[in-house]
């Protein structure tokens, strides 16, 4: 019977208000997302991960959730919307960073080059600050972490001087394991070091770099 699926793909245009009922009875039998279940929620994800308790309730079921159906939900929810807007949401940033954890490599090179024009509005809000850390934290590979410098080299200064800027660079040094892949970080603390000096952000990074 139709009735006894309460997320049934033949009913898609079930009003928000039913799935954010209807969501938490769904995860207490089942933990992960499947595709019935995000073919259901097509067009509803957004607002559902605007939702504090189920943005929650989504990030858990991602660690359940099989890569394909993960990268399913990156291309077809995420991607085809605005992540720049979405990220300066408290709890849209908290999903699209735990999302990027569990996505296979060519998504989140591919996530990596649509935060790259924004990452410097991003580094710096005190909303997605946390979204752009938690991501460097999380790369492991050079051609990860290659995007991010190329991302940030044209705009040291802004990032140097303020306060969510300067902890994104301190989490960059700290996850490089090739000097080499922040010598022009370095440089630019040495060149400009008796400006940073006197800017409680700026030393905060010169003091992780030496």
């Amino acid at each position: 019977s139709n009735q006894s699926t309460p997320l049934n793909t033949q009913y898609p245009t079930f009003p928000l208000s039913y799935y954010i009922y209807v969501l938490p009875l769904y995860f207490q039998q089942h933990k992960s997302l499947t595709f019935p279940l995000l073919i259901s929620l097509h067009n509803k994800f957004i607002p559902l991960i605007q939702n504090f308790k189920l943005s929650h309730l989504l990030q858990t079921s991602l660690k359940y959730t099989t890569i394909d159906v993960i990268h399913y939900l990156y291309c077809n929810e995420i991607r085809t919307n605005n992540i720049y807007t979405l990220l300066l949401e408290q709890s849209p940033s908290y999903f699209i960073k735990n999302l990027y954890t569990y996505l296979p490599l060519y998504d989140k090179i591919d996530m990596l080059f649509l935060i790259k024009p924004y990452i410097q509005q991003l580094s710096c809000n005190l909303i997605s600050t946390y979204a752009i850390q938690y991501i460097i934290e999380q790369t492991k590979l050079d051609n990860e972490k290659i995007i991010i410098m190329n991302s940030i080299k044209d705009c040291f200064k802004d990032f140097f001087i303020n306060t969510y800027g300067a902890y994104v660079l301190v989490k960059i040094i700290g996850s490089c394991n090739h000097l080499e892949m922040i010598t022009e970080i370095i440089e630019y603390a040495v060149n400009n070091l008796s400006m940073l000096s006197f800017n409680n952000n700026g030393i905060c990074v010169v003091r992780k770099v030496y």
